[in-house]
């Protein structure tokens, strides 16, 4: 009696996979409700942060949690779904003649690269003629082949000229950008402005049931290096990775042929690594096999094959050589020895031994590392966001101490510059008074006070010119100071748009038109001078009370300048209240459209505090994560 050596190996794995699911995970509900229970934690996180008043940060953060959340809702409904398989590779390495060969017609156009960021599932579930369009936010519709089809090329017209859009503009403003870090930031910049990012996540497509369709749901990926600019407006294999409950990732044989191998393993583990490191759900398959052996036979067929495995067999749990092209055209042409030939056969084969003989196994570890990935992403977005958050409120703290000190140190600068002036105006007063007095014995009168010894058209002249100048030092160091007072989440990029806000403009405009004259300035003269110097013994009690005379001469101009002085110090005092007005609200509002209200800083703490001594949080920073951690988070 012969003993099947294979089929008894077969039996035992799916006995060891029951059996370690079984440890792991007490059975798929209770994993289910796990799910059930980390979704439900991230959307009270959501409601949570939605009680602040939102700034752009917070209301992208509270985004990327709501998308979080949408995703364990989708890891939850997936749960009821076939085993999602998903083509996975280059553009340009035939996965949608991948996907049609194992189809059994075509139903993906090949070398037509998406630019929306989407996956396509192709049910045999759906009604035919129907197709299921999944958004970003949850939610999805039903509607015709024919209308899914004109919604994603809107779609794709909307991505195309927001691209357009981004070029042209990057093109103008390029030039004005003399270092790396303004280049950067123009980037960034100019692809919020103008890149379109649609919110189709997924469309699923009808289409005819087969062998393989009965038991998986085949899924077709955007290419991993199409042209999007590498920026994350456009999305990411990030995006879908965690759905997979299966990976087919193709390669070109032909590549390998041509031992452009490093370049390949770069990539590889590039994306690996943004998608949590390596997972035990991987099927490597290397594509146009039929060209290699166009182009060394048999013998090249074998090093492309052996060099594979070498390079890739730690990343794929098998290794399946295949001709994509030939397996469609010759199903289509239902040539069997063709489809032999194709060894699509054996890439069937190996997606029923390694993931639909034991589909719960697989369906619960895809959906344990896709729990796993989602709460990495949780913690990254979490971590990102409170070191903006943080770092606007301390440079919130920062430019407010700094204006702070400067308005004062002004202040005192501006006060002793005041008191300087009139100060020097006096000690003119006392040189005048002292060389022109005796003259007030000779008959001249007030206008002679006035004109000669205060000198008072002069001290206009010289007061309003005082005020005119320190009317333009105070308007330069409004706009300064306001300008200094704006968050701006670019270091190096100055926008040619408005930094200051137009309330602030018209609330707090410079007015110094108080101060532009001096209108009431009279002095007060002892009662009795003049009456006094018009009595016929005037010469004589002029010099009998001479001291005295100028000692009141003196004290008049002093008291008036005093009081002059004063309210002149209290003015600018006003105003400089005013510009302190003008930089708070400055600040105030750049931050409220960064982040949050300063006044809610207590808020965001106390939130932040509670999530992170949630249970979804520590679960996350358990010692069981710590190895995915080092893989993931940078």
């Amino acid at each position: 009696m012969s003993i099947d050596f294979d089929f008894l190996g077969k039996r035992m794995d799916e006995m060891f996979c029951s059996v370690n699911l079984c440890l792991n995970i007490s059975s798929l509900g209770d994993l289910k409700q796990s799910l059930i229970d980390k979704g439900n934690a991230i959307n009270s996180f959501v409601g949570q942060f939605q009680t602040l008043q939102k700034g752009k940060y917070t209301s992208e953060f509270i985004e990327s949690l709501n998308e979080i959340h949408t995703n364990y809702i989708e890891l939850v409904n997936n749960f009821d779904d076939k085993l999602m398989i998903f083509i996975v590779g280059n553009g340009c390495t035939g996965k949608s003649t991948l996907l049609n060969a194992l189809i059994g017609y075509e139903v993906a156009k090949p070398d037509e690269l998406p630019n929306t960021w989407k996956i396509d599932v192709y049910s045999p579930s759906l009604a035919e003629n129907k197709a299921l369009i999944k958004y970003t936010d949850g939610h999805s519709k039903t509607c015709t082949v024919e209308e899914a089809e004109q919604i994603v090329k809107t779609e794709e017209i909307k991505t195309k000229n927001s691209k357009s859009k981004y070029n042209d503009q990057l093109r103008i403003e390029m030039a004005n950008c003399k270092t790396k870090e303004t280049r950067e930031e123009l980037k960034k910049y100019l692809s919020r402005k103008f890149l379109y990012k649609s919110n189709i996540s997924e469309i699923r497509w009808h289409v005819k049931p087969n062998r393989l369709l009965e038991k998986c749901l085949l899924v077709d990926t955007p290419g991993l290096n199409q042209n999007l600019y590498d920026l994350e407006q456009l999305g990411s294999i990030r995006d879908y990775y965690h759905k997979a409950d299966g990976i087919l990732w193709l390669l070109d044989g032909s590549a390998i042929a041509a031992k452009n191998t490093s370049n390949l393993i770069d990539e590889l583990k590039t994306v690996l690594h943004d998608v949590g490191g390596i997972r035990g759900n991987i099927i490597g398959v290397i594509n146009r096999m039929d060209n290699v052996f166009a182009n060394g036979g048999e013998t090249a067929v074998q090093q492309v094959c052996q060099s594979a495995k070498q390079i890739f067999g730690e990343y794929f749990s098998q290794i399946i050589p295949i001709s994509a092209l030939q397996a469609y055209n010759s199903t289509k042409n239902s040539d069997a020895s063709g489809v032999e030939k194709s060894n699509i056969k054996s890439l069937e084969n190996a997606i029923n031994d390694i993931f639909l003989s034991k589909a719960d196994y697989i369906k619960g570890e895809a959906k344990t590392q896709g729990s796993t990935k989602l709460l990495a992403d949780f913690e990254k977005i979490l971590h990102g966001y409170k070191s903006k958050a943080n770092e606007y409120l301390n440079v919130y703290r920062q430019k407010q101490e700094n204006y702070k000190k400067f308005l004062s140190d002004y202040k005192n600068k501006i006060d002793s510059e005041t008191s300087n002036f009139f100060r020097n105006y006096m000690s003119e007063v006392e040189v005048r008074t002292e060389r022109y007095v005796d003259q007030l014995a000779e008959g001249k009168g007030k206008s002679f006070i006035e004109n000669t010894i205060y000198d008072i058209d002069s001290f206009k002249r010289k007061y309003e010119s005082y005020l005119t100048s320190k009317h333009s030092e105070l308007s330069n160091q409004k706009s300064i100071l306001q300008k200094s007072c704006n968050i701006s989440e670019y270091k190096y990029l100055k926008i040619n748009e408005s930094i200051i806000s137009k309330s602030v403009k018209d609330n707090y405009s410079l007015d110094l038109s108080s101060l532009n004259s001096i209108r009431g300035f009279t002095p007060t003269y002892g009662d009795g001078i003049f009456s006094f110097l018009e009595n016929v013994f005037g010469k004589i009690g002029f010099w009998m009370r001479k001291n005295s005379i100028i000692k009141d001469i003196i004290r008049a101009m002093k008291n008036e300048c005093i009081t002059l002085k004063n309210r002149t110090t209290g003015e600018f005092s006003d105003i400089l209240k005013n510009i302190d007005i003008a930089c708070q609200h400055e600040l105030d509002s750049s931050l409220e459209q960064l982040v949050f209200p300063y006044n809610q800083e207590t808020k965001y703490t106390q939130i932040v505090k509670s999530i992170e001594t949630s249970a979804v949080y520590n679960e996350f920073c358990d010692e069981k994560m710590k190895d995915f951690l080092c893989l993931y988070v940078k």
